[in-house]
């Protein structure tokens, strides 16, 4: 629940972020976050710290969504566009579907902590491919650069905040 919320919120940033400073280095980051998020979440004492962690997860993962298209829509010819956004939503749907029993696999065989302790290297490796990307692509221009909307992207996520908690409790409203 507080990776789908996060996540939802950051994708909303994660535009204004490539805008600013390139794809790449907006993937690192989410890269950077979402491998953070996944070591918390492995080492993680209680439930508080693993669904905040999870939450950090959220705010890498949101950002990753957007950050790929971007660097797509940036980097392969127009002709061959489709099929390579095609094949990114089809790759991550997979890892959607998934995703779930191959953690349940790993708890099966290890630990549920496995599953977030193996995202950790994964990330990592990733960020230093991306690095490599990031010396050879500039900034945006200044003048494409959009200021962060961060009034706009904080009522969308009051109002995201407010939507989730009113259709979590709807079955007991009377209670409130």
């Amino acid at each position: 629940f507080s990776y789908s919320v996060v996540a939802t919120i950051s994708a909303l940033f994660a535009g204004a972020a490539v805008d600013r400073w390139g794809a790449p280095s907006t993937l690192i980051l989410s890269l950077a976050l979402f491998g953070l998020g996944a070591a918390l979440c492995a080492t993680a004492p209680s439930m508080n710290l693993l669904s905040f962690g999870r939450a950090v997860q959220g705010a890498g993962g949101g950002a990753l969504t957007v950050g790929a298209i971007a660097l797509l829509t940036a980097r392969v010819e127009s002709r061959t566009r489709v099929r390579y956004l095609s094949n990114l939503g089809l790759l991550f749907a997979v890892c959607s579907v998934l995703g779930p029993g191959v953690a349940a696999l790993m708890h099966e065989a290890w630990s549920w902590r496995a599953f977030f302790a193996v995202q950790v290297p994964l990330a990592l490796i990733a960020m230093a491919w991306l690095r490599s990307w990031s010396g050879h692509e500039g900034r945006p221009d200044a003048a494409r650069r959009r200021p962060f909307g961060v009034l706009s992207g904080l009522r969308l996520s009051l109002l995201i905040g407010v939507s989730v908690f009113w259709f979590h409790f709807a079955p007991m409203r009377e209670n409130l």
